[in-house]
């Protein structure tokens, strides 16, 4: 059996069980021109003032959009009369948006049962009866609706409806992002590029041996840090990570050792977070998924509210490790986590530090 390939396969499945959680989804698609959406490389993911959870959603398409394919700008307006001509403006080929149109709670009580249970004994059968009362159960249930426009006249392209359901307790933000999910995978995938020239552009500009865009972001304890704050003095290991993925979760433990083991050798390690959200959330999530117990990582965690790293950096998985060399140079480029990866990371750290 080939270890490595089960351990992979696990490894995905398990990271597929912890995104999943309990909640139940249903989309409905209403109007859907394939022949208009067949075209479709690039959207604005719109933010429409005034529509409900319009800004949860905006990101959640975001990330979505870029995980199937798509090249995504933001936009915010005031209203959904603003959204006319704006897909000119913003030089996409459609906008969508989206809101919520309801939430509902239920309570209802089960019905106690009366269970039998028979077994023999030296003086014969003898019967044991348990009773389970009622159970109060409660649940809620957020209905989405997400409206795809055509770039260039605003006709409706798309026009889908979801709703998800679970548990009282359940994370509203995390239910909605799930079925944004599960609802953006029924668009087509874009077409393909047509033929360019030789010159790298866009993703295939930020692969190794090119030089790692720069960027300006907050951590989550609020310190202001640049990329360019290292070029010339240290080598940078940098993380794209997130709340729900679990190999993300994994590595973080196992890049504090690295960072333990050399940062007083010329190294910083910087963890960029892709879910679009502030650092309370952040910190509220990692107690959350760990069991009630903070991260214990010391190296700098920083925020990306408006997926402007991501963008930079052309993100459609997580985790993404890079090494950047002390001239800014992308060394070392690597994504999801399997146990063992760092053991060729820290070799590759060792080889940079070396270089000077």
């Amino acid at each position: 059996m080939n270890k490595p390939g089960v351990a992979k396969y696990l490894a995905a499945l398990s990271a597929i069980l912890f995104l999943s959680s309990s909640c139940a989804t249903s989309i409905k698609t209403t109007v859907r021109k394939d022949s208009e959406l067949a075209r479709i490389r690039s959207f604005s993911a719109v933010e429409v003032d005034g529509l409900r959870d319009s800004s949860i959603i905006s990101k959640a398409l975001v990330s979505s959009l870029k995980e199937k394919g798509f090249a995504v700008k933001k936009a915010a307006v005031g209203d959904e009369d603003a959204l006319d001509l704006l897909g000119l403006k913003m030089g996409v080929d459609a906008l969508i948006y989206g809101y919520v149109t309801r939430a509902d709670e239920h309570t209802w009580v089960t019905d106690g049962k009366e269970r039998i249970r028979t077994r023999e004994t030296p003086r014969g059968t003898k019967e044991t009866i348990r009773y389970d009362p009622p159970e109060v159960i409660r649940n809620k249930t957020i209905y989405v609706r997400l409206k795809a426009l055509d770039g260039l006249n605003d006709y409706v392209v798309w026009d889908s409806e979801g709703h998800v359901s679970g548990d009282s307790g359940a994370d509203a933000i995390y239910m909605i992002e799930s079925l944004v999910a599960k609802m953006v995978q029924e668009l087509p995938s874009p077409p393909a590029e047509p033929a360019g020239g030789d010159e790298p552009t866009g993703a295939d500009a930020v692969a190794v041996g090119g030089h790692a865009p720069d960027f300006t972001t907050l951590s989550v304890s609020g310190q202001q840090i640049s990329l360019s704050d290292y070029k010339g003095a240290k080598v940078v290991v940098l993380n794209f990570w997130g709340i729900r993925c679990l190999p993300c979760l994994q590595e973080m433990p196992k890049l504090e050792h690295i960072y333990q083991r050399y940062k007083g050798q010329g190294m910083e390690m910087l963890g960029v977070n892709v879910d679009g959200v502030d650092g309370s959330i952040i910190k509220k999530n990692l107690r959350k998924q760990i069991g009630g117990v903070d991260l214990n990582v010391t190296y700098p965690l920083l925020l990306d509210e408006n997926f402007e790293i991501i963008d930079a950096y052309y993100l459609t998985v997580a985790p993404l490790t890079l090494v950047i060399d002390k001239d800014g140079i992308i060394q070392y480029m690597h994504t999801d986590y399997q146990p063992g990866d760092e053991i060729e990371l820290e070799e590759v750290v060792k080889r940079v530090l070396e270089q000077g």
